[in-house]
Formats: C-alpha cells, structure tokens, sequence
C-alpha cells in the first residue's frame, strides 16, 4: 500500500498550529462524545513527551515520556481510540497481547530499528497476571528506561526510549495493576453513567452512514505531529530544535501546592506515596509548551512555559489523582463490605457526584476479586 504523503508545515492549517490541544482533542470528541476529550486530553501530550527533551534533576535526569492506562468498559470506543492514537504517536508497536518473549523480542526490534517508538496494548489488564510480562514492561515504560536480558552467557541492558498506552476494562482489575503499574502512568477511567450513554447512542444514531471530513483532519493533525518531530531533528531549518524548558518559580509553586492540598487529604486513606504523580505534573507541563510550539517563545533551544501549559498541568494532575484515589479506596471499601445494603449505604455517603458515580461501578468490581481470592 503506498505511503500517506503528508501536508509540508507551511501546507497546516493555521487553527491547529494556533490551538493544537483543542484542535485534536475537539476532533476526538465528535467522534467518540463523552470519551474522545477525557483520553485525548493526556493522550495528546503523550507522542510530545517521547521527542522532547528529559528534565534536569541535580545531576542526573528525569524522564518526560509519558505513560496511560486507560480503563473502559466493552463498547466504549476503548480500541477505536487506540488505533486513532496509533496514527499519531512516533513508530506504534501495536498489539492486543503479547507473550513475554514476544513483547520483548518487538520491543528490542523497535528500539534498534527506530531508537523510540509508542507501545499500545489493548489488553493489559489479562496480562498483568504475568510477572515477566510486568517485569519487561516496567522497564520499557519505567524511570531507569532499560530492559534488563538474561543469557547463558551474559546479563545485558538495553536502553529503551518509549512512551506506552496501556488499555483494558476496569473488570480485569488485579493487584498487579493497582501496587505496580498504576504508580508508573497516568490513569484514565471512563465510566458513563445513564444520561451518557443515552446521549453517546443518539450520536452513533445521527451519524451512521454520513461523511464527515474526519480523514482529512487525521491527516492534518498526523501532519502536525511529524512537523513537530522534524523540528526536533533539526530536519526543518527555519525552526530551532528545544533543548532546554524554562519553569517559572511561580509555576512550579502553583503545582506543587495544588499536589500538596490534595494528597495530604488522600493519605489519610490511603497508603500511598503520590511522588511520580508530581512529576507527571511537570511532564505534562512541559509537553503541551512543546505540542504548541508555534505559540511559545523559543529561543538559543530553550522554550519558555506559559501559565496555559500551567493550568493544563494542574488540571491533569488533580483528575489523575482523584483517578487514583477512587481506585484505591474503592478496593479498601470493598473489604468491609458484607451485603448490597450496605454497599448502597456507603455510595451515598458520598457527596461528590463524579466520585459516587465513579466509586459505584468500581466497588462491585473489586467485591467480585474479593469473592475469588476467599
């Protein structure tokens, strides 16, 4: 089949360049409401922090890749949207499951092929049982970036340079997911309540079997993604490769402030140190700067951040923190619970809305694991 021939930068449209975060993220709703923005709104960010630049820390550096689980029910466009994002991510290494000796072997193969790539599995959650699985995975998508290779004659460590989307249904919960890897990604958990799925049903009803121009806008925004890569290899003479992010004190004041006053509540509950959460804060940061490049001050390789890329942070980090929250207390609650009545008693306790709903599909998903280990 021959190649996609891409649009050259002076050939983008000048809406995207101008507001790229809800450009894609506005185009992904239309297609999958009440789904497509809540993903995209980190998956967007998610092919930036792959080209990027890593962030200083004292002396060494700390990753900017990005990493998601997302979490959906069977029908909720869960693999719709994986392949979307593979048509914009940087070398997709895409598959529904994998061996141990599989995903290592591709992973390996990708590395030494294209020196990065953008690993989408759609079913995580059944392979999470596998420790070697678990085991590679946590280091291609992990702080230390390596892989780890045992022969009969020697112990090798291969670098690895990868971005990982990770998907499965909230059901497949296990205790792999919920002490390893969930502390390694950003979470995304889609649950539709009643009135969404009724609106979400009357949008597939009204546009089944109408054109819609959605090929064209895949083309611009996979357009965009490459000019965004080419500048960063120096391919594109009028634009300056990004070497270095410049922080405002404020910023990262705003940041650690809104991290501070939202987990010293959440670890009264549960157990659990909120530190890669953080700096998932500071990648998400740095990436939607950099996926705005045409708007942001550039100069001698440093790109300087803006308060948008500052609220688009805060605003990430408090959802997958709460995300995370209601996982954990929710697989807590589950252990006290002995009867449907006193399941219902304890949702309404809750008086936040996005939390009751959400909590109120997790919790029988946890009191079934429960049943099973007992």
């Amino acid at each position: 089949m021959e190649e996609e021939k891409l649009l050259d930068i002076e050939e983008i449209p000048d809406d995207i360049k101008h507001s790229p975060y809800s450009y894609i993220c506005d185009f992904v709703e239309k297609l999958y409401p009440s789904t497509g923005k809540e993903v995209f709104e980190i998956l967007s960010l998610v092919p930036i922090s792959l080209i990027i630049p890593d962030l200083s820390y004292f002396s060494k550096t700390e990753r900017t890749n990005m990493n998601v689980l997302f979490l959906a029910y069977s029908g909720s466009g869960k693999s719709s949207i994986c392949k979307l994002f593979s048509k914009f991510c940087y070398y997709p290494l895409e598959g529904r499951s994998y061996t141990p000796a599989e995903l290592e072997n591709k992973t390996l193969k990708y590395m030494h092929e294209f020196g990065m790539f953008s690993l989408i599995i759609e079913d995580y959650a059944t392979m999470s049982t596998d420790e070697r699985i678990n085991k590679i995975i946590e280091g291609v998508l992990g702080d230390e970036k390596v892989i780890d290779r045992h022969t009969t004659k020697k112990d090798i460590r291969e670098s690895i340079e990868a971005v990982g989307l990770l998907a499965g249904v909230p059901d497949d919960l296990s205790n792999k997911i919920t002490s390893g890897t969930l502390s390694r990604v950003l979470c995304v958990l889609i649950v539709h309540d009643d009135d969404k799925h009724s609106s979400i049903g009357k949008h597939i009803s009204d546009n089944l079997g109408i054109l819609n121009g959605a090929t064209e806008k895949e083309k611009i925004i996979k357009s965009y993604y490459q000019a965004l890569y080419e500048i960063q290899n120096n391919k594109i003479n009028e634009y300056g490769k990004v070497v270095e992010f410049v922080i405002p004190e404020s910023m990262r004041e705003q940041i650690y402030k809104a991290w501070d006053g939202r987990t010293r509540i959440y670890r009264k509950q549960v157990p659990f140190n909120f530190f890669r959460e953080l700096q998932d804060a500071y990648r998400i940061l740095v990436s939607h700067c950099f996926l705005n490049y045409f708007n942001r001050k550039v100069k001698d390789g440093k790109m300087y951040v803006n308060q948008e890329d500052c609220q688009i942070a805060l605003n990430l980090l408090k959802r997958n923190l709460d995300t995370k929250y209601y996982l954990f207390i929710s697989e807590k609650m589950s252990k006290s619970i002995r009867s449907a009545v006193q399941l219902n008693n304890v949702i309404n306790r809750i008086s936040n809305e996005r939390a009751k709903n959400t909590i109120k599909q997790l919790m029988p998903i946890h009191l079934k694991n429960l049943k099973k280990s007992t």
